[in-house]
């Protein structure tokens, strides 16, 4: 049996590791929606720069002919152009974009056939980069379309003389989604504001990201990860973003909606993931407070299990009674600072599962890790001898 006084000092380091477990949760690093917004409005009078909206057509010529229009009938007062780079020989696509030809904004390349030591993607980037009229370039996906026809404008309010990277914001149909897949995209895209807002920018994990093309050019491009077929996003925002020239363009008129939710894809993103992060700078800085997250959440909510178990049997109520508050402190807590934090992104899921979707994050991605591994490594990677 326990005295007292061991109940007593049990109980207090219970509910103190339920503190700090709640107090380590990425939800509470806070991620400004207004920063850039505020930073925009004093300078109003800032002339809107010419824009490139860079789609490659790898997702199809049926995600083409529906999101396409959205990009094209902008409301933007300056000028901006759309430029689809697409396979040649693609006869679907190639009709698709003779129809939607008739916008005299929207400007169409092809890629050679042949890319040996370079992925396709990153080919009809770079393509598409070096045929953007204007310095500005928006780099976006086939499936992706604005919320608002007042996307492109928004973007623009950023894209100050100091900055050149503006990471956007994209999410899914929320009637078409499971929630943990919400979540989890969700959380991934916070921590990736989270790196850029403290001037160390990690990754991209939205489809929605414009940069200067005198940077992109000037630095070779994609350089240093051609290897790679994935990861074009990341490596932008790894390579170029700086302490100073970045922003984020992240309230609700900057939003893309993605309507890619087939489950191969979502797969095939986590994989690539796994794969490009090893060639990513900052890693640890990155991914440090994700351990420390994780391991004081598990710990605390384990050891507050096995405390409850244990008093239940030996009958210590005040035992019982302690570890019962401390994992409602953890919960209650957890759950209502992820509600705050999918508030203000629009995410609407029920609040009794944002606890438990925590929880499973860390082995969730554990079985992306196990799964990359055990992949066939030149499925990665453009290099095929």
């Amino acid at each position: 049996m326990l005295t007292l006084l061991t109940t007593i000092y049990i109980g207090g380091i219970l509910i103190l590791l339920a503190v700090i477990a709640s107090l380590t949760s990425p939800f509470l690093r806070k991620v400004s929606l207004n920063a850039e917004e505020d930073e925009s409005s004093s300078g109003q009078n800032q002339t809107l720069p010419g824009i490139s909206i860079i789609i490659p057509a790898h997702k199809g010529a049926t995600f083409l002919e529906d999101n396409i229009p959205y990009f094209l009938q902008q409301q933007y007062p300056a000028p901006f152009q759309v430029v689809v780079v697409a396979e040649k020989g693609d006869t679907e696509t190639e009709d698709v974009l003779k129809r939607l030809s008739i916008h005299d904004n929207l400007y169409t390349t092809f890629l050679p056939m042949s890319s040996r030591y370079m992925s396709r993607r990153k080919l009809a980037i770079t393509v598409g980069i070096k045929a953007a009229k204007y310095e500005w370039c928006i780099l976006t996906e086939a499936s992706c379309r604005p919320d608002s026809d007042f996307w492109l404008a928004s973007m623009a309010a950023t894209m100050h003389e100091t900055k050149d990277i503006v990471m956007g914001y994209t999410h899914f149909p929320d009637e078409d989604v499971a929630d943990y897949q919400h979540f989890q995209h969700f959380s991934k895209a916070r921590l990736m504001f989270r790196s850029m807002q403290k001037g160390h920018g990690y990754g991209c994990h939205c489809t929605n990201l414009a940069f200067r093309k005198s940077v992109f050019m000037e630095g070779n491009g994609f350089l240093g990860n051609l290897q790679l077929i994935r990861g074009e996003y990341d490596f932008i925002v790894n390579k170029y973003s700086t302490e100073d020239n970045s922003a984020l363009a992240i309230t609700p008129p900057c939003w893309l909606t993605d309507m890619d939710i087939s489950q191969k894809t979502w797969l095939n993103n986590q994989l690539f993931y796994q794969e490009s992060r090893k060639y990513l700078r900052g890693s640890l800085r990155y991914r440090f407070p994700l351990l420390t997250d994780n391991l004081f959440l598990h710990t605390s909510f384990l050891v507050n299990i096995a405390t409850i178990t244990y008093a239940a049997i030996i009958h210590n109520w005040m035992l019982l009674g302690a570890a019962i508050a401390a994992i409602l402190i953890l919960m209650s807590w957890r759950t209502l600072s992820c509600s705050r934090a999918l508030t203000k992104f629009e995410t609407h899921i029920a609040p009794f599962k944002l606890f438990f979707f925590q929880l499973r994050s860390v082995w969730t991605n554990s079985r992306y890790a196990i799964k990359h591994h055990f992949a066939d490594k030149y499925e990665f990677t453009s290099h095929k001898l």
